[in-house]
């Protein structure tokens, strides 16, 4: 059975209150996830990629049912994507770039490799879990971080930064403009909707922090103080038994609508 069918099922159970047939079709589902999630983690890495979104497709199936496997279904995903991903982006000629006559001396060999073209000898390759050309739009990138935003509700840990040179791209990236925004305002927009998405059977409460690290320092951007007190990494038993780590003293800002999210970052 393909994930539609098993969409349209799960759907027709659910109008009709038939709880023992729901219950019926969320575990042969579940069982479906599993053996697919099984396979990939044997396949070569094409090929497993070729199979995640198959699997994703069946986890937001049954995902407005509420099932807690969920939660371990799609963190199986994220790790089978890899815990730790690097992805690469290409940045375009700009004016002046242009005006010089220069060129771009790294081309895209494949999905994961691109090929750096030194001032003599060999081109050198290097290998990512993602490629993004000069071309590609804002729309896709976050593509490929978004299920992080998953992770996160259902309380992993979840870190996205930009790493290069000055005027690689990296606030354009994060931030993008208001034609293209990039991760920062589309994660505002995507948390909002997570909420909607959930809130018929979860209460939520959203609040925000912003911090930056300079020189080794951690900084309250949010506290107005004049000499606001020193941030420190704390870890406690949470409500689960499990160790959360969290910054003590750091001010929190409560935000009810994504505008209010997208001041604060």
């Amino acid at each position: 059975m393909d994930a539609a069918g098993i969409r349209t099922g799960v759907e027709l159970c659910r109008s009709l209150l038939l709880a023992e047939t729901v219950r019926s079709a969320m575990q042969q589902t579940r069982g479906i996830i599993s053996s697919e999630l099984a396979s990939a983690r044997e396949a070569e890495r094409e090929e497993r990629l070729k199979k995640l979104p198959t699997i994703q497709a069946l986890i937001n199936t049954v995902r407005a049912l509420g099932d807690q496997q969920l939660r371990q279904f799609h963190n199986d995903l994220q790790d089978l994507k890899g815990a730790l991903r690097v992805f690469c982006r290409l940045r375009p000629l700009n004016t002046r770039e242009k005006n010089l006559g220069d060129t771009i001396g790294i081309t895209v060999a494949d999905p994961f490799t691109v090929s750096v073209q030194g001032a003599a000898g060999d081109p050198q390759l290097f290998s990512y879990d993602a490629i993004f050309g000069p071309t590609t739009a804002q729309v896709e990138v976050f593509a490929e971080c978004r299920s992080l935003i998953q992770s996160a509700f259902d309380g992993y840990n979840v870190t996205i930064f930009s790493y290069g040179q000055t005027g690689a791209g990296k606030t354009w990236t994060l931030y993008g403009s208001g034609q293209e925004p990039g991760i920062s305002p589309r994660t505002c927009e995507e948390v909002f909707r997570m909420v909607a998405r959930d809130s018929d059977r979860l209460d939520f409460d959203v609040n925000a922090s912003m911090v930056e690290l300079y020189l080794n320092e951690l900084r309250d951007l949010l506290n107005k103080e004049k000499d606001p007190p020193k941030l420190e990494f704390k870890s406690a038993k949470g409500p689960d038994g499990n160790l959360v780590v969290h910054l003590d003293g750091v001010t929190e800002v409560k935000v009810e609508h994504v505008e209010d999210l997208a001041k604060v970052v």
